[in-house]
């Protein structure tokens, strides 16, 4: 369901490879809470190949950036398609998101666009 793109011992790279939904979110809160440790201080989560998630998928992403938040670390989510761009900023989920560019993206973690 996530694929570890780079990791270091303060960040992690993830990729989501499927859609996030109810029949998946609570695989996907088990395989994050696995690879997320006490040290990692930034989570960047690669959205390119998702084309849809439900309330079930927001609200691991919330569970998530809230952990994350609270340990004064940053969830960051990039590659978010149209669609799913359109319902976050009406649903306002991006004032909670921090949702960045591709080209922030690559300027932040170069190691993952062959730069």
């Amino acid at each position: 369901m996530i694929k570890i793109l780079s990791r270091s011992d303060e960040r992690v790279v993830l990729q989501l490879e499927t859609d996030l939904k109810m029949e998946n979110a609570p695989i996907f809160w088990d395989e994050i809470n696995q690879v997320l440790s006490d040290s990692t201080a930034v989570v960047l989560l690669d959205f390119t190949q998702i084309r849809f998630v439900d309330s079930s998928g927001v609200g691991v992403l919330l569970r998530i950036a809230n952990g994350i938040k609270q340990k004064s670390g940053r969830f960051l989510i990039f590659g978010l398609n149209r669609s799913i761009a359109t319902v976050f900023k009406l649903s306002g989920l991006l004032k909670i998101f921090e949702i960045i560019e591709e080209s922030e993206a690559r300027a932040s973690f170069p190691e993952l666009f062959g730069a």
